[in-house]
């Protein structure tokens, strides 16, 4: 999964949205896909206030390594020309783009800097139950590869490998000493820029990983952790930017610029329910913003658009269209369902279904308590009943009485 924002100028603001087309196409949906995944074309109609110049525009995105591979391909087509992204990498936060005031100056772009006075030593096992432990000094830092666990004290730490098959442990800093060891280790003497191309060899990705790597290198060489493990710097999500360099025409407002991603939806309330986002904030950094068109093309599976903050109406052909002259202050979103008016129908009453079945569900396994809840039912019962008996022959001695 991954957030996917309105591009901005990163080099030069001086450009105006004359309008954009947003549209989130199902069409080519795949049921067996799950959930439905949109189809994403945003064009553009920009005015370059001078003459021609190319401009940086920046795609934020926040995803995980694994993610931002599929995506590192993602192109945009200015006044024809299909361009490619650089990657700028950024820190492990989800509200980083959503601040007013963003800085890039902690990013690691494509020109990346060379890791300065980084040197260690690079321990590799292939076994699983290889334990590895070491007495090591204050000057110490340990970079941990994927499946290994470990145990650190004040002047020991012991790793534990299972569940892979190539491990490593990058020890920052001076020589350790190894006070025991299963299992058989190579261990060799690496700068941080060697490790960095050991990983790149690592994973087969010499396009992403090293610089994913030479960021969590550098904010790693300048925290006090002692700790960092490579399997939370792959999965966590973080920001990464998309930066693209783009003619734009001076003083024209031909300069069209179009990209084009996929979209997942995240499944909420109910099985058949699924919200999407899209982050627009990020357009404030353009000189101005106007002529917002959206549309929505639903899946088959899910053809009802069941909740928007937008206000798109519903078309002939299935469609939901929105025309706003001015970007809106909040960020957009949508619903869609395969029921039309699923909160009060579908998504009460399978909560009623789910609550009985589980009812049954665990007395059949407590027969026991099954049982005492049968009879306190039954002694329940019994008493209302008597109470009801008494009040009645109570109300019938009160009437024979005043006859």
């Amino acid at each position: 999964e991954y957030e996917t924002y309105e591009p901005f100028p990163i080099s030069d603001p001086e450009i105006n949205i004359i309008s954009e087309n947003l549209i989130f196409d199902f069409s080519s949906y795949k049921e067996d896909v799950y959930p439905p995944v949109a189809n994403v074309t945003a064009n553009y109609v920009m005015k370059n206030v001078g003459e021609d110049r190319v401009v940086q525009l920046g795609l934020p995105v926040v995803s995980n390594y694994e993610c931002l591979k599929d995506l590192k391909t993602r192109k945009i087509i200015a006044n024809g020309e299909v361009i490619d992204p650089k990657i700028w990498i950024g820190p492990e936060t989800k509200d980083y783009f959503r601040s007013d005031d963003v800085d890039f100056s902690d990013f690691v772009t494509t020109d990346y800097q060379i890791l300065e006075g980084i040197e260690g030593t690079l321990y590799t096992a292939n076994f699983d139950g290889s334990k590895l432990k070491l007495q090591y000094s204050t000057d110490n830092r340990f970079f941990i590869g994927e499946n290994i666990g470990f145990i650190i004290d004040e002047n020991e730490i012991e790793f534990r490998m299972g569940g892979y098959r190539s491990y490593y442990i990058y020890v920052i800093g001076p020589e350790v000493t190894v006070i025991d060891q299963a299992g058989a280790f190579d261990s060799i003497r690496l700068t941080g820029e060697e490790f960095i191309d050991y990983l790149a060899r690592c994973y087969e990705d010499d396009v992403l990983a090293p610089y994913l790597f030479n960021y969590q290198l550098r904010q790693f060489q300048n925290s006090s952790q002692k700790t960092v493990e490579v399997q939370d710097i792959l999965d966590n999500p973080r920001c990464f930017l998309l930066v693209y360099d783009v003619l734009l025409l001076g003083n024209s407002y031909a300069n069209e610029v179009s990209t084009f991603y996929e979209v997942v939806g995240n499944f909420i309330r109910g099985y058949s329910i699924y919200r999407y986002d899209y982050y627009t904030q990020t357009a404030k950094k353009w000189v101005s913003f106007q002529n917002l068109h959206l549309t929505i093309i639903p899946p088959s599976i899910a053809p009802y658009l069941v909740a928007d903050n937008y206000g798109l109406q519903k078309q002939d052909n299935g469609s939901y269209t929105a025309f706003l002259e001015k970007l809106p202050t909040e960020d957009f979103y949508f619903e869609i369902s395969k029921i039309e008016k699923p909160y009060y129908v579908t998504w009460y009453i399978r909560n009623i279904l789910f609550g009985i079945a589980y009812i049954i569900d665990y007395f059949l396994h407590h027969p026991v308590i099954l049982v005492l809840s049968i009879i306190l039912i039954i002694l329940i019962n019994a008493f209302f009943i008597y109470l009801a008996v008494v009040i009645i022959r109570k109300i019938i001695r009160r009437k024979k009485s005043n006859l």
